[in-house]
């Protein structure tokens, strides 16, 4: 594989075995500040390819984030089925405990682990999500756990709500939230977070600062609440509207409550699956809705529902006050993943997939038209369907910047954002189209499996449809491989996803961490460095 660098960012590449999307932009821009002129696509240049490595043993691996903390350590998290795992000594938890546990391992940015743990209880638990904090280097997980996961006194939530109808898929759940130390051998804390429905997390973030720092407050969003949930407070939407729910909170550090918690919805079906934060303390959530009276702003671009399902997108204000609100979408369904949205200088971005012919295309798209994705499905069919598209508003959601569709004749989805500092949105997600719109200088030009990775950075601030697609690759081998989210931090970009490839995907030098495939779905993990990166700012 050709490695690929854009503006001096080198490329890493995380990815693992198992379920569906998660990632927070690291280091970028984001809300509050003036737009500045962003890197034309000349600046580009191509880094060394540094090393690849599998992440697994014989059982399937589910990883979903990644993250970079204030030294550079790069922490993977996810779930797992492996009770062999790999972890290390002094970490927390080495032992499995049920069905399916949490993972999260620490690795220096040259591929060598540094620490792994389990944590989980004697049912299903794995995460969505991983933050870091920038001032203590506690590492902060989220995701859904069953019975007997392991809490900490004096939190908001230390007993598990259960459920009255259990998911078919995962039994009871609950959310929940969790903090490690930096080398994962304290759980600091943890809480349940959940009613007694089928609520959990599917997104989290760390809220940041002016300066760009992440400081211990997590902002989460919900999926699945079908009724009142128990720890609403301070909420501009207090009750359960019908149907399904999102909820949207901000925890205190400690996790012993929550500035807000409030239900996000109308009398339909309303999933909330990513969140993000600004630099002056605003929340953005989004997800999709079947709702035509969901809570939309007067000022919103569209009003109205016009499809079968929409996204939404919302602004909360530091209060959790609902500031503005908006639908978007065409006549089929719309949909989107977790990880879904950033936020630079006032711009919020959404990827996610349609099988909408008529979404509100803009004059700087470099793919106008719906290319594919046949037959279109429900949703909640848990297929990929229809095209990727890409949008970008501006910060009061009244008017949209730019949108794209990005898709061959196939099935594509995107799932994951980030921002760099010049402007660039980098877009992760996958493909099952042979026609997928890779450029001439892609790494890798064509699809090796029957689904394949993809990864795409733009310019969608530029005026002209000429410049805003800068770069766009596959990623895979030949089995079927997943880009789920994507982040930036001091010089590198991060792809996390799973894969069935158990060739093409070739081990680089004697520093990889494990070169063989080891069954069912592993994680891999690969780096790319541009040849100007200075390394020793990194352990």
């Amino acid at each position: 594989m050709r490695s690929w660098i854009a503006g001096g960012l080198g490329l890493l590449l995380v990815g693992c075995g198992g379920g569906a999307g998660g990632g927070a932009a690291l280091g970028a821009a984001s809300g509050g500040e003036d737009t500045q002129t962003t890197t034309s696509a000349a600046q580009m240049a191509s880094p060394t390819e540094q090393f690849l490595t599998y992440l697994g043993r014989g059982g399937k691996e589910v990883m979903r984030d990644v993250a970079v903390g204030p030294d550079g350590s790069v922490y993977v998290t996810g779930g797992t089925a492996s009770s062999n795992f790999p972890t290390t000594p002094g970490a927390y938890d080495r032992s499995f405990n049920g069905d399916f546990d949490v993972v999260v391992a620490r690795f220096s940015p040259s591929g060598q682990l540094l620490a792994s743990t389990f944590v989980g209880g004697p049912g299903y638990d794995r995460t969505y999500s991983v933050d870091v904090d920038d001032g203590t280097g506690n590492v902060y997980i989220a995701g859904r756990a069953g019975q007997g996961f392991p809490t900490t006194a004096g939190v908001i939530q230390p007993s598990f709500a259960g459920s009255d109808f259990p998911d078919v898929a995962y039994g009871e759940q609950d959310g929940f939230l969790a903090v490690l130390d930096a080398d994962l051998t304290t759980l600091v804390a943890s809480t349940y977070f959940g009613g007694d429905d089928r609520a959990v997390i599917r997104n989290m973030e760390l809220a940041r600062r002016k300066n760009g720092k992440r400081r211990g407050q997590a902002v989460v969003t919900l999926i699945k609440v079908h009724r009142d949930f128990p720890h609403v407070k301070n909420a501009f939407q207090p009750h359960h509207a019908g149907g399904i729910d999102a909820v949207v909170a901000k925890f205190k550090r400690d996790l012993s409550d929550v500035f807000f918690c409030t239900h996000v919805g109308g009398s339909g079906d309303d999933k909330g699956t990513s969140i993000t934060t600004d630099r002056i303390g605003n929340v953005y959530a989004a997800g999709y809705t079947d709702s035509d009276d969901f809570p939309i702003t007067g000022d919103a671009f569209q009003p109205s529902l016009a499809g079968l399902t929409d996204l939404y997108l919302v602004r909360l204000g530091r209060n959790g006050s609902l500031d503005h609100g908006t639908y978007l979408g065409g006549s089929s369904y719309d949909d989107s993943e977790t990880h879904s949205i950033g936020v630079y200088r006032g711009h919020v971005a959404l990827a996610a997939r349609t099988s909408s012919h008529d979404m509100p295309v803009t004059a700087n798209a470099f793919r106008p038209q719906f290319n594919g994705g046949s037959p279109a499905s429900d949703p909640n069919s848990g297929n990929p369907y229809g095209d990727g598209f890409i949008a970008v508003f501006e910060r009061n959601l009244q008017s949209l910047r730019f949108l794209s569709y990005m898709g061959g004749t196939q099935h594509d989805n995107n799932e994951g954002v980030a921002w760099d500092q010049d402007g660039r949105l980098y877009v992760s997600g996958h493909t099952k189209s042979n026609d997928w719109p890779a450029t001439p200088d892609a790494a890798q030009g064509g699809k090796a499996g029957g689904r394949d990775a993809t990864l795409v950075v733009l310019n969608p601030l530029a005026p002209d449809a000429a410049d805003t697609l800068q770069y766009a690759t596959y990623i895979g081998g030949n089995g079927d491989d997943w880009g789920r989210s994507v982040a930036l931090d001091r010089g590198s970009v991060f792809v996390i996803g799973y894969t069935l490839s158990s060739q093409n995907l070739a081990t680089q030098n004697s520093s990889t961490y494990d070169p063989s495939y080891n069954g069912d779905k592993d994680g891999w993990f690969q780096r790319y460095m541009s040849p100007d990166t200075n390394e020793s700012t990194t352990p």
